[in-house]
């Protein structure tokens, strides 16, 4: 493989998962490796050498260990946020307390989509809009469909835990049932109830709704809404932001 075929790492280190992909289409070799696991990002290179790698962490200090790996092979990590910088105009007051992930997502939507609302269903739910001239309105930040389930099942370990199963009664039939409608479809509810206030409120009502995150399966399977699903997306936003520095 020459210098020039090499594909381009990407790498998204979430609250729980070590995200790489080794390609910039959505073909690419993807995989989530558990960052506990020391070996598991050697394992998943191989005998591969990216032309380049680029990265965004939402944990401190988490990607030392991927650093490092790559170093050994001469290849030299620049990260979002650090080493390359976000293009787009940010409506927080203090920029500095948006999460990477988030703009690096409304980059690779608004690229595809133009106007375009962002909803990330990970461990937190997040949303935003972004404009096709680079203006960015971050929104709000809620607790991830997992999350919420994680935390029913704590506090009531007498209810069935959520399975994410489809099917379930409506009214339900019984308490499994009544777990999954009453998970399921109030977390669809909460993201279209939230989305539509915040697009209400920054004057957007013609954006395109675009979904990503581990649990926008779970989104699209309950939602009536007509979503855009880019399972890829913070992957993308780091291609583009390599690409174009």
């Amino acid at each position: 493989m020459t210098a020039r075929s090499a594909p381009l790492l990407t790498i998204d280190r979430g609250n729980s998962t070590l995200d790489c992909r080794l390609g910039s289409d959505p073909a690419a070799r993807r995989e989530r490796l558990d960052p506990a696991d020391a070996a598991a990002f050697e394992r998943f290179l191989g005998d591969c050498v990216p032309r380049a790698a680029v990265a965004v962490s939402v944990v401190d200090g988490a990607l030392a260990p991927v650093q490092r790996a790559l170093e050994r092979r001469g290849v030299r990590l620049r990260v979002a946020g650090v080493d390359l910088r976000c293009p787009l105009a940010i409506g927080y007051d203090d920029p500095r307390q948006l999460g990477t992930d988030r703009w690096l997502a409304a980059l690779a939507a608004r690229e595809r989509h133009g106007d375009a609302l962002v909803v990330d269903c990970g461990t937190a739910l997040t949303f935003g809009v972004v404009w096709r001239d680079g203006r960015y309105q971050p929104g709000p930040i809620g607790a991830g469909l997992r999350t919420m389930s994680q935390a029913l099942a704590a506090r009531a370990p007498a209810l069935p835990e959520f399975d994410f199963a489809v099917a379930a009664s409506f009214p339900p039939r019984g308490t499994v049932d009544a777990v999954r409608s009453g998970i399921g479809l109030g977390f669809a509810d909460l993201v279209e109830s939230i989305a539509r206030r915040l697009l209400l409120a920054v004057g957007a009502p013609d954006a395109t709704w675009v979904v990503t995150g581990g649990d926008a399966d779970a989104l699209l399977a309950r939602s009536p809404r007509a979503w855009r699903h880019e399972p890829a997306l913070v992957h993308d936003g780091l291609v583009s932001l390599a690409e174009s520095s």
